[in-house]
C-alpha cells in the first residue's frame, strides 16, 4: 500500500501471491536492477522469498520472486543486513541462516542451540543476537565466531516467547518477555558483558507478545503488545540505564494485532514529526493500520528544524556481500533529512581492517543535539531534541496553552497560607524521577483471607492503624498498630464481626475507629486503642452497632469529611437500595431497623459509591452499566449517564473539589478503561481512555493537593500514576512504581503522617 495519506483497503487491490502462509516479512534496499523497486523478504514453511516491488505500489498481482532460497528446516524470521546488500538473515529452528539472495546461497550459520524465538542485528552488522526457548540470550560475531557466542545470559524464564533488539549505536540491547509467574517483563543489558540486566521492569499481567521497537535517531523505545489497546512509548536513558515512559501512551479502540516503526526518510520534518509508529489494529470487519505519531510543538514550521533532525542512515547499502564478509565495515551513507539538501550523503567509516569491531569496544556513540530552549511541556533526560508527545494521526489538534493545575487542600491538613503567586509544583517534577521504595513494613502474614468479594477492600489504614480481613470464622479482621514494624506475630489481634465480613474501612475522620459491615448487613463500629492491640486480643462486642439492610449486603463506605457520614448498599427484595445514614443516631436508635437518611434504590447490584468533598452530591455506579448523581440531602437524582459496557465489577473515586468524579472498569474483551464525568452532567464522560488488557479489578486513589491519580490492580504487582489535567481534558502516565510481589490491597496513609523532612 502506499505509505502516504489514508486509504480504503479493496479486495481488489493487488497482493504479493506467497503460495504459502507467512511467518514474517521484512523490507530491504531499493532494487539495483529494477528501478523504483524494493527489494521485499517474506518467510515461511516452505523457505524464504525476495520480491522487487514499485515503491509506489503493484499495479497488478506479483506472482513470481526475485529468488527462493530453501532452508533445511521452516524459516520463522527474516531481516535483512543493515549495511551489505544482498544479504538476509533467516531464522529456522535453532539456526540463524546468513543467505546471499542474489546467489541463492547460504553463506553463514549461526548455531543458537534451541529454538530460535527471535534475534537482532547491530546497526553496522557486526553482532548478531539471539533469544531461544530454552530462556538464553546469545551474542555471536558471524564473520570470526560464528559457531561460538561471546556472551550468553538466562533471560526471561516465562513459557512464552522472547524478543530482543539492538538499541542503535549504544552498546545495549532490550528484551522483553514473561517471568515465572506470567507477569511481562523488559529488561536492558550490556551487550559487554550479560552477566546481570541493567535494568529489569515489570510491565503487567497481560497475556500478548512484546514487540520492542526503537528509533536510535531520537532515542525512543515502543512497546506493542499483541492484544493489547495501548502502544508504551519510553525515553531510554543511560548512565544508569533507565527507562522514562512517556507520559501519553497511544490507545487504541481495537486490539493491536503488529506495530513497525516507519523510515525517517518518510516523515513530515516540516511538521516537526520526528517519529511514526505504524499499528496493525485486529477487529473483525473494521482491522486498519494505524499511524501514530510523534511530533514536537514548535512555534514556527516554515524553517527546516536542524536540532530536530540530525543526518541520519540512508537508503543505499556501502557495502557488497563479498566485500562484508571479507571483514570490511562501512557504516550507511548518511543522509540530510533536509527537503532542501535530502539528495546529499556522507560516508562514516567504521573500520577498514579485517574483522568486526571487538564485542568489549563498541563503538563510541554519537553526540546527540542538545534540547532547544522553547522546548514545550515534558523535559526527557535522553538528549533528545525536545519532548514528543505521541497520539493517533487522526486526533492531532493544534498545542493549547498550559493550564494552571487546580489548587486544592487536602481535608486532613490545615490550610497554609501561600502568596498569591506561588502554584502547585509540575507533578512531573515531584513524580517523574521519584525514588519508590518498597520495603517490608509488616511481614510474615499468616492466614490472610484472599476470599473476600470484589466490592470488600483487602487493606486499609489510618496514621496508627492497619486493617485487613483475616480467615476465621465469624467475619474476623485483623487489627495492628502502624507503629509496630517487623515480623507479625501467628496470632493477630482482630475483630469478630460475628457474620461474614462484607466490607470495612477505617474512619478517615478518627484514626482509631475502624467500621464494619457483615454480610447480614449489620453496620458495627469499633474503637481501637493501638496501645492495647496484643497478639492474642479478640474483640467480640463493638461500640456501636446497627441493622442496615434486611439481606446480604455489599459495600460500605465512610465520608472522608463529615464524622459519622455512612453509606451502605444491600439487596432489599428484588432490588439494591443504598441508604445514607448517621451511624451516630442509627447506633442510638432503639428500633430494630432505624430509618436512614436517605434510601435510593437502584435496579442492579451497585459496584461502589463516592460522596463530594462538601457532601452535597452522591455518584454510584451499578452494574446495569449506569452511573447516577444524587442529592445527598433530598435524595434527587440530578443526572445519569452510560459507563462501562463489560459486567465485572467497577470502581469510582471523587476527584477533589473540581466536581468531577473518575471510575474505573471493564469493556469489553476484558479491557480495563478509566472515565471521567461531571457531577453536574453524567450524559457523556469529559474524559475516556484505555489502559490495558487484564481481569484485576483496579482501585483508584486521588492525591488532591498534586492532582494525582494512583491505579493499584488487585493481583497485579504495581501501582501505575496519572496526572489529572481536566482543563486539557488529559489524564496523563507519569510514573509507575513497580512491587516484588503481588498485591492484596492497597490503602493510602494520611499526608500529615509522611516524613517531610525526607521529602516523603
Amino acid at each position: 500500500l502506499d505509505g502516504q495519506g489514508a486509504h480504503r483497503i479493496s479486495p481488489n487491490d493487488p497482493v504479493i501471491c506467497n503460495g504459502s502462509s507467512v511467518n514474517d516479512l521484512d523490507w530491504g534496499f531499493p532494487d539495483p536492477i529494477a528501478a523504483d523497486h524494493r527489494h521485499l523478504a517474506s518467510a515461511a514453511d516452505d523457505g524464504i522469498r525476495i520480491w522487487s516491488v514499485p515503491v509506489v505500489g503493484p499495479a497488478e498481482n506479483i506472482v513470481i520472486p526475485t529468488a527462493h532460497i530453501v532452508l533445511p528446516d521452516a524459516a520463522t524470521a527474516v531481516s535483512f543486513h543493515p549495511t551489505a546488500s544482498g544479504l538476509l538473515y533467516a531464522s529456522a529452528k535453532g539456526d540463524v541462516h546468513l543467505v546471499d539472495f542474489e546467489t541463492s546461497k547460504v553463506r553463514l550459520r549461526i548455531p543458537a542451540g534451541d529454538f530460535v524465538q527471535s534475534f537482532s542485528t547491530r546497526f553496522d552488522g557486526s553482532l548478531t543476537a539471539t533469544a531461544t526457548k530454552d530462556h538464553s540470550i546469545k551474542i555471536f560475531d558471524p564473520r570470526t565466531s560464528p559457531e561460538k557466542s561471546l556472551e550468553v545470559a538466562t533471560a526471561h524464564v516465562g513459557t512464552k516467547p522472547t524478543r530482543i533488539l539492538f538499541l542503535g549505536e549504544d552498546p545495549e540491547l532490550v528484551s522483553t518477555g514473561f517471568s515465572r509467574s506470567r507477569d511481562r517483563e523488559c529488561a536492558i543489558w550490556d551487550m559487554r558483558s550479560l552477566a546481570r540486566p541493567l535494568l529489569q521492569e515489570k510491565l503487567d499481567t497481560s497475556p500478548g507478545v512484546i514487540t520492542p521497537l526503537y528509533d536510535s535517531d531520537s532515542r525512543l523505545l515502543f512497546l506493542a503488545g499483541r492484544g493489547d489497546t495501548l502502544l508504551r512509548w519510553y525515553d531510554v536513558a543511560r548512565s544508569p540505564a533507565r527507562l522514562n515512559q512517556g507520559p501519553s501512551p497511544f490507545f487504541a479502540s481495537t486490539a493491536l494485532a503488529a506495530a513497525t516503526i516507519a523510515p525517517k526518510l518518510a516523515l513530515d520534518v516540516m511538521a516537526c514529526e520526528v517519529v511514526r509508529v505504524l499499528a496493525v489494529t485486529a477487529d473483525a470487519g473494521a482491522a486498519a493500520v494505524v499511524p501514530v505519531i510523534g511530533c514536537v510543538r514548535r512555534k514556527s514550521h516554515l524553517d527546516f528544524h536542524l536540532d530536530l533532525f540530525p543526518d541520519t542512515a540512508g537508503d543505499v547499502p556501502a557495502l557488497s556481500a563479498d566485500e562484508w564478509l571479507a571483514g570490511n565495515n562501512v557504516l550507511r551513507p548518511k543522509a540530510s533529512l533536509d527537503p532542501a539538501r535530502r539528495a546529499s550523503v556522507r560516508t562514516v567509516r567504521a573500520s577498514a581492517t579485517h574483522g568486526a569491531p571487538s564485542a568489549t569496544t563498541p563503538s563510541a556513540p554519537q553526540p546527540q543535539p542538545q534540547a532547544p530552549a522553547n522546548a514545550t511541556s515534558t523535559r526527557l533526560s535522553a538528549p533528545l531534541a525536545a519532548p514528543v508527545a505521541v497520539t493517533a494521526i487522526a486526533s492531532v489538534a493544534p498545542a493549547a496553552a498550559p493550564a494552571t493545575p487546580v489548587k486544592t487542600v487536602s481535608a486532613s491538613t490545615p490550610a497554609v497560607a501561600k502568596p498569591q503567586s506561588q502554584s502547585p509544583p509540575p507533578p512531573r517534577a515531584v513524580v517523574k524521577n521519584m525514588d519508590v521504595v518498597t520495603e517490608p513494613f509488616a511481614y510474615d502474614l499468616k492466614g490472610l483471607n484472599a476470599g473476600t468479594s470484589n466490592e470488600c477492600r483487602g487493606l486499609d489504614a489510618s496514621s496508627t492503624l492497619l486493617a485487613f480481613p483475616i480467615q476465621g470464622a465469624g467475619g474476623r479482621l485483623a487489627v495492628w498498630p502502624t507503629a509496630s514494624k517487623g515480623r507479625l506475630p501467628a496470632k493477630l489481634p482482630m475483630l469478630v464481626c460475628g457474620a461474614d465480613l462484607a466490607d470495612f474501612q477505617v474512619s478517615p475522620t478518627d484514626a482509631s475507629a475502624v467500621y464494619t459491615l457483615s454480610d447480614a448487613g449489620v453496620v458495627q463500629q469499633w474503637a481501637v486503642d493501638p496501645a492495647a492491640l496484643t497478639s492474642a486480643a479478640e474483640f467480640h462486642e463493638p461500640a456501636a452497632a446497627f441493622k442496615a439492610h434486611p439481606g446480604r449486603s455489599t459495600l460500605l463506605y465512610v465520608h472522608p469529611a463529615v464524622s459519622g457520614l455512612l453509606v451502605t448498599a444491600g439487596l432489599e427484595i428484588a432490588e439494591t437500595v443504598v441508604k445514607v445514614w448517621d451511624a451516630p443516631a442509627a447506633a442510638a436508635s432503639s428500633a430494630a431497623h432505624p430509618e436512614p437518611l436517605l434510601s435510593l434504590p437502584h435496579p442492579d447490584v451497585v459496584f461502589s459509591v463516592a460522596a463530594s468533598p462538601d457532601a452535597a452530591v452522591l455518584a454510584t455506579i451499578a452494574r446495569d452499566r449506569l452511573v447516577r448523581v444524587f442529592d445527598l440531602r433530598s435524595g434527587e437524582l440530578k443526572t445519569s449517564g452510560p459507563s462501562h459496557d463489560g459486567s465485572k465489577t467497577a470502581r469510582m473515586v471523587w476527584l477533589g473539589d473540581t466536581g468531577h468524579f473518575l471510575t474505573v472498569g471493564f469493556g469489553r474483551a476484558n479491557r480495563r478503561e478509566a472515565r471521567v464525568y461531571n457531577s453536574s452532567d453524567c450524559s457523556s464522560p469529559v474524559i475516556s481512555i484505555l489502559l490495558d488488557t487484564s481481569p484485576s479489578v483496579l482501585v483508584p486513589y486521588y492525591d488532591a493537593d498534586l492532582q494525582l491519580l494512583y491505579l493499584a490492580g488487585q493481583g497485579e504487582s504495581s501501582i501505575e500514576t496519572y496526572y489529572m489535567d481536566l482543563n486539557k481534558r488529559q489524564m496523563n502516565k507519569v510514573n509507575r512504581a513497580g512491587l516484588a510481589a503481588m498485591q492484596h490491597g492497597t490503602a493510602f496513609i494520611a499526608k500529615t503522617s509522611c516524613n517531610v523532612k525526607a521529602i516523603e
